[in-house]
């Protein structure tokens, strides 16, 4: 799923650089398939892009993932901030003052999406806490503090 999503940024990406281009590119598959031609591409162009970046060790990108985690958390709020400045009538305007009113059961749906959200966002912290804590002094310690912490 992350590698069909990252084909779907390079296709936004190579859209953006040459428009009316990538559109043209020939469908080869059927509309039961659900993606064309260009999205197949821009899903193999970045398989090829990231095939070569797993032979470096994940040691090695400490430096790079802390530079990046300072680069999103200031991109995020200053989309939100951006967002917020350009909303027309402010907060109020938006989904949350919206005057229809969700039924007893699309309340407990949009409830459930928004856990399962949520989930899917630690989903691989958790199932991956055994690799973080493998290098540990004491392993049996940070194993128990670290399920203890979720």
């Amino acid at each position: 799923m992350q590698a069909w999503n990252g084909g779907l940024c390079v296709l936004v990406c190579l859209r953006a650089i040459f428009p009316g281009h990538i559109d043209a590119i020939p469908n080869p598959f059927p509309a039961s398939t659900g993606m064309d031609g260009a999205q197949f591409m821009c899903y193999i162009l970045f398989m090829l892009i990231c095939a070569p970046l797993t032979y470096i060790h994940p040691h090695k990108l400490n430096a790079f993932f802390k530079i990046c985690s300072v680069i999103v958390f200031v991109n995020q709020l200053a989309m939100l901030i951006w967002a917020l400045a350009t909303m027309e009538g402010g907060l109020s305007s938006s989904v949350l003052d919206a005057p229809e009113k969700l039924s007893s059961s699309g309340l407990a749906w949009a409830m459930c999406s928004g856990i399962m959200a949520q989930i899917g966002g630690i989903a691989a912290g958790i199932l991956n806490d055994n690799d973080f804590t493998r290098f540990a002094k004491m392993p049996e310690r940070r194993a128990i503090a670290a399920q203890a912490r979720k």
